[in-house]
């Protein structure tokens, strides 16, 4: 492939594209980034090129308009917009990598780059290609109305019908990637690039009161990500006598959140993640504090990853979430040995460079086992939500719509363990 020129965006997830962008720059390749939205966390690290500015104040007015007419107009100007800034940077990228279901104009944008021989990477980060009947990240730990889940579900499935046709490849990882029909290249090995860049932050741990556990919770969506159940284990070690300063931020800036890890002892990032170390703990990798994270999800990834090249958080299952909880709340030495390991983790694998350069790999020449399969996976738990509260809802859910709710005709077999799955109480 020719010098690469690279666009990336068109959204902000966890400042993933803040550094990736900061990759590129260091491996001397061009790139533009390019964000719809105005980031809630203050990013802010998107090219605010003609008429980037415009589409976000636009974008902003259309999400919060209670007027429809006005909602209607805004996707127009929106729409018109777009199109004007993809006739912009077309001719000086050949390299295009998209995120969460973002798009110029209609996806027509991804006929035109593969007609012109341009490269498309489809970034997936999760609710943009999960399936909505396993996702409670939608209705804070609880699925959408059945009618929405089907209507939503035909929906994206579509949508990742036309993402698998016309970019060149798609990043994903298995919990989430049950409606994709083609091989994906496993996330986790490209990497996550939430990596601190140049805030000013004042260290403030000497403030940390003497002999109380300072914990760090950040959840973007307090229900979906467990944190009822985190705040009561909180309140069980406090009753079991161990001093603890919990430390919940809730819509504030990125900056603010860099601070807080600093002085954390221990961070906890949720209950029902997806994978080992999603972004807030991979904030936390960089800043060498040991994360709790639990999920479903642990047991089946060293199917998916050499064990070794797993990240090494304390992942643990949900129901083993207060135990771990106290041994880690017990032990310094393992606090201590956990931050370390993510830290180096990070540190080898995890540079800005490296993932911008893993991301042109992807492109070039993936070694093998960075390719997955979505026919060979089972896994059925979903994300952002219980067990138990998912196997009543899906049950629900194939009441009402049978297997032609479940978008899978290419996958009999996970068809077959989802129906075990709701059966199983």
């Amino acid at each position: 492939m020719k010098q690469p020129k690279v666009l990336i965006g068109l959204s902000e997830v966890a400042g993933h594209y803040k550094g990736l962008k900061l990759g590129f720059e260091r491996l001397g390749i061009k790139c533009t980034f390019v964000n719809f939205s105005e980031h809630p966390f203050s990013f802010d690290a998107d090219d605010k090129i003609w008429p980037v500015k415009w589409i976000q104040r636009v974008d902003t007015n259309r999400r919060t308009t209670d007027s429809r007419f006005v909602r209607a107009l805004m996707v127009l100007l929106q729409g018109l917009l777009q199109g004007l800034l993809f006739l912009r940077v077309l001719p000086g990228h050949n390299v295009f990598i998209y995120c969460a279901n973002r798009n110029f104009i209609g996806f027509l944008d991804l006929v035109i780059l593969r007609l012109l021989g341009k490269k498309v990477i489809y970034q997936m980060h999760g609710c943009d290609s999960r399936a909505p009947y396993i996702d409670g990240a939608y209705n804070e730990a609880d699925l959408l109305p059945d009618s929405s889940l089907y209507r939503l579900t035909r929906i994206k499935k579509f949508i990742l019908k036309i993402t698998e046709t016309f970019a060149n490849v798609l990043v994903n990882v298995p919990p989430q990637a049950h409606l994709c029909e083609k091989e994906y290249i496993n996330w986790l090995y490209v990497g996550l690039c939430c990596y601190p860049l140049d805030y000013e932050v004042v260290d403030h741990s000497a403030m940390n009161e003497p002999g109380k556990l300072r914990i760090v919770h950040s959840p973007s969506k307090p229900g979906a990500k467990g944190t009822p159940i985190i705040r009561d284990a909180v309140d069980t070690l406090q009753e079991r006598g161990v001093k603890v300063d919990y430390i919940e931020l809730i819509g504030v800036s990125n900056q603010k959140v860099i601070e807080e890890i600093r002085r954390a002892d221990l961070v906890i990032d949720q209950i029902y993640a997806d994978y080992a170390m999603p972004g807030f703990a991979t904030e936390a990798a960089w800043q060498g504090k040991p994360v709790l994270i639990c999920g479903y999800a642990v047991d089946y990834w060293p199917k998916w990853m050499k064990k070794e090249d797993l990240p090494p958080t304390h992942y643990c299952h949900p129901d083993k979430f207060e135990e771990e909880l106290l041994r880690l709340a017990s032990d310094a030495e393992l606090r201590d040995r956990v931050g370390k390991r993510m830290y180096e983790y990070v540190s080898n694998n995890w540079k800005p460079e490296q993932i911008a350069a893993n991301y042109l790999k992807v492109l070039d020449s993936p070694p093998e086992h960075w390719w997955l399969d979505p026919k060979d996976n089972s896994y059925v738990n979903g994300c952002a939500i219980s067990e138990e509260r998912l196997k009543l809802r899906l049950s629900n859910y194939l009441n009402h719509y049978g297997v032609k709710g479940l978008q899978l005709d290419d996958k009999q077999e996970l068809v077959e363990e989802i129906y075990r799955f709701v059966k199983n109480n």
